[in-house]
């Protein structure tokens, strides 16, 4: 359980505020995914490979997405969203939409 509010430390805050954070923005990820009419074998290009993003992209691949692009310039990012499967492009080296 992760008590609410989260006003006071205990011995594992930094994991509730994870499980909190993670709650909240793999929620946001999933939902995007279903109001875009996603159907598993599509192809999905995600342009933000912030946390939004990359959990979008990761609820993509969950639900049977054929190839998932992340497009961002932040090589860091870039470099997660390729551990999770997903194919990065770095607009600062490429055009994305070529």
């Amino acid at each position: 359980l992760i008590p609410i509010p989260l006003t006071h430390e205990t011995a594992n805050s930094t994991i509730e505020h994870d499980y909190l954070t993670v709650s909240d923005i793999f929620a946001t990820g999933w939902a995007g995914i279903d109001y875009s009419g996603f159907q598993p074998g599509d192809s999905v290009a995600v342009f933000g490979a912030g946390p939004v993003g990359l959990l979008s992209a990761y609820s993509a691949i969950l639900r049977g997405a054929s190839k998932v692009y992340v497009v961002d310039h932040v090589e860091e990012r870039l470099e997660l969203a390729a551990s999770i499967g997903a194919i990065p492009i770095n607009f600062a080296k490429s055009d994305p939409v070529a």
